[in-house]
C-alpha cells in the first residue's frame, strides 16, 4: 500500500502541473488531463478492497434449469418405515411436520437438482405416488413417477445415473432401487393395476395355518369391506375393492410365514384390519367363517371394535403396471449403482442379523431357564403348547387375548356407527 501512496502522490504532481500548463503559452504543456484521470482511477481501484460476499451468500451461480431437458421417469423406491411417519409428505413448508419417507425423497430429489425445489414437487414436476403407508409400514414395491431433469440423452444407458445420485442423497434406510423412462401420461397412482402386502409373523405351533388359509380365502373376490378398515366417511363413499389373492405363506428361507394380500387398492387400515381376524382365527378364537359374516353386510351391518395388527411388519410388496407402458420389475440400474446397493444392503442385513443374534441368545437362556422349572414343575404349570400360543398372540396380534375363555367373540362386541351415521355427522357441521 506504500507504493500506491506514492504513485497516487506523483499522480497529484502531474495533475497539478498539467492544469498550470493548461492555463499558460507554455509549449511544454504535452500531458493529456484524460489519460491522468483514467491512470488516477486504476489507482483508485487498487487501493479499494474488493467487497466480499455476504454472510451466507452462495458464490456459485443458480442452477439454471431452463438450460437443462427434463424427462417423465419412473422410479423404484423401497424403505424400512419403522422410523417413518409414514410414506406420503406433509408439507415442506411445515416446519414442524413429522418425518416422512416421501419428504426424504423430495429433499433429495432438490439437493441433486433433478428437481427444481423440495415444495410443490406434485406441480412443478408432475409427480405421483402409487400409494400410501402408514406409519411404521415399509415398502418394497413403491413406484412414483415424476419429471426429472435430464442430460437429453435417448438410452438409459446415457442417461443421468438417477439410481446412484439419489442414493448419495437419501437417509440411509431410504434407497432408490431402479427407474425407466414412461410416457408423459403415465401416473404412478391412476395406472397401477395392483398392489401386494406381505404381512410377516411367528412360525408357531400355536396358530392353526389350515384354518387361517381357509378363512383368507374368503377375502377374495370383490366385496364391501367396511368391516376391515378404519372408515373415513368424509373422503371415502364407496368401500367395495377387489381381493385378487390372499393365501398363507412360508418364507424363502423358512423362518417365518407371510399373509399375502394382492388387491386392485386398499382402504385405510385394510390390510392390519384383515390380518388381525385371520390371527383371531389362527388362535382358535373365532371360526373361519367370520370372514364371510363380517363381509355380509346384512349380517353384521356394523363393524365390531377389535385391534389391528402392529403395523411394523407389514411391507408393501409389489406394483403392478400394464408392462408396455411399465415393467416394474425390469427397470434399469447401472452396474456401479447395483453394487453400491449391494454393499449397503449387505451392510444393514448384518446389523439386523447381529441384533437378532443377541435376542436369540437372551431366548436360549429363557428356554433353559423353562426347562429347569419344568423339571422341577407341578403338574399345574404350564405345558409347551400353552407358551406357543402365548407367544402365537404377542407376536402376532399383540393386544389380541391369549386364553380362548378371555376372548370375547366379534358377534358379542360393541360396534361402530354406520357409514350413514358418520356421514351425518360430517355434514351436519
Amino acid at each position: 500500500m506504500r507504493a500506491l501512496d506514492d504513485i497516487e502522490r506523483a499522480l497529484d504532481d502531474i495533475e497539478a502541473e498539467c492544469l498550470a500548463a493548461s492555463t499558460s503559452d507554455s509549449t511544454a504543456a504535452s500531458l493529456d488531463p484524460r489519460r491522468v484521470e483514467r491512470i488516477a482511477a486504476r489507482v483508485a481501484a487498487l487501493r479499494s478492497p474488493p467487497t466480499p460476499p455476504a454472510r451466507g451468500v452462495s458464490k456459485h451461480r443458480a442452477f439454471d434449469f431452463s438450460k437443462h431437458a427434463a424427462r417423465k421417469i419412473a422410479l423404484h423406491v423401497c424403505y424400512l418405515g419403522w422410523d417413518y411417519h409414514g410414506f406420503a409428505s406433509q408439507g415442506a413448508a411445515n416446519a414442524a411436520a413429522p418425518r416422512t419417507v416421501e419428504q426424504a425423497l423430495f429433499d433429495a430429489l432438490a439437493k441433486t437438482k433433478l428437481v427444481e425445489s423440495a415444495r410443490d414437487v406434485f406441480k412443478v414436476a408432475d409427480y405421483a405416488r402409487c400409494g400410501r403407508t402408514d406409519r411404521g409400514v415399509s415398502g418394497l414395491g413403491q413406484i412414483v413417477t415424476l419429471r426429472a431433469r435430464s442430460n437429453g440423452a435417448e438410452g438409459v444407458d446415457e442417461e443421468l445415473d438417477y439410481v446412484a445420485l439419489l442414493n448419495r442423497a437419501l437417509p440411509n434406510d431410504v434407497r432408490a432401487l431402479g427407474w425407466a423412462p414412461v410416457d408423459d401420461e403415465l401416473n404412478a397412482r391412476f395406472d397401477c393395476e395392483w398392489r401386494q402386502y406381505k404381512y410377516f409373523f411367528e412360525k408357531t405351533d400355536g396358530l392353526d395355518l389350515g384354518a387361517m388359509r381357509e378363512a383368507a380365502r374368503a377375502f377374495e373376490g370383490v366385496h364391501d369391506f367396511r368391516n376391515f378398515c378404519r372408515m373415513d366417511a368424509e373422503n371415502v363413499k364407496s368401500f367395495t375393492r377387489n381381493v385378487l389373492e390372499c393365501t398363507i405363506e412360508e418364507s424363502h428361507d423358512g423362518k417365518l410365514m407371510y399373509i399375502n394380500v394382492r388387491g386392485t387398492a386398499f382402504l385405510w387400515h385394510q390390510v392390519r384390519c384383515m390380518a388381525s381376524v385371520l390371527f383371531m382365527v389362527g388362535l382358535g378364537h373365532e371360526s373361519p367363517t367370520v370372514v364371510t359374516e363380517l363381509l355380509d353386510l346384512e349380517r353384521t351391518p356394523r363393524k365390531p371394535q377389535y385391534p389391528m395388527a402392529p403395523e411394523h411388519a407389514l411391507l408393501l410388496w409389489r406394483s403392478g403396471y400394464d408392462k408396455a407402458r411399465l415393467d416394474a420389475e425390469r427397470m434399469h440400474v447401472s452396474d456401479s449403482a447395483l453394487a453400491q446397493l449391494e454393499t449397503h444392503v449387505a451392510g444393514q442385513m448384518h446389523a439386523q442379523r447381529v441384533r437378532a443374534a443377541i435376542q436369540e441368545e437372551i431366548w436360549a437362556h429363557l428356554a433353559r431357564s423353562r426347562a429347569h422349572r419344568t423339571r422341577a414343575a407341578s403338574a399345574n404349570d404350564r405345558d409347551g403348547s400353552a407358551l406357543a400360543r402365548e407367544l402365537a398372540a404377542v407376536t402376532c396380534a399383540g393386544n389380541v387375548s391369549v386364553a380362548k375363555s378371555r376372548h370375547q367373540r366379534l358377534s358379542d362386541r360393541p360396534t361402530e356407527a354406520t357409514f350413514e351415521e358418520r356421514r351425518a355427522r360430517v355434514e351436519s357441521k
